[in-house]
């Protein structure tokens, strides 16, 4: 061994340990991402599922909206709000929701 290695050696140790520590952060990084992006598909599963129900069950409202069972209907479009939380169907809800009461509140022939 020359002078070359004593002096080297500590750096190239030094390099090596950066790089493991590195790698193992990358490696990190890949198994968090691909643990997002599974937890991503079933969040989107989920809120999926909640949108079909959520739209069926609005759609049940709507039904009990023309046989003018209207506290039936306010129930189901109340369940359809919770279901959806949020989003395309929740608004559609909600909107039937508020016209069914304001139209009953009011006494406007439906």
């Amino acid at each position: 061994m020359g002078i070359f290695d004593d002096v080297l050696r500590p750096h190239l140790e030094q390099v090596t340990r950066t790089f493991h520590a590195n790698e193992s952060a990358y490696m990190y990084c890949i198994e968090t991402n691909q643990t997002n992006a599974l937890l991503s598909e079933q969040e989107a599963d989920l809120i999926q599922r909640r949108n079909s129900n959520a739209e069926s069950v609005r759609e049940h409202g709507n039904e009990w909206f023309k046989k003018r069972e209207f506290f039936d209907a306010i129930k189901l479009y109340t369940e359809s709000i919770a279901s959806a939380r949020e989003g395309p169907i929740a608004s559609l809800a909600y909107s039937n929701r508020f016209a069914l009461i304001f139209f009953y509140l009011t006494d406007v022939a439906i």
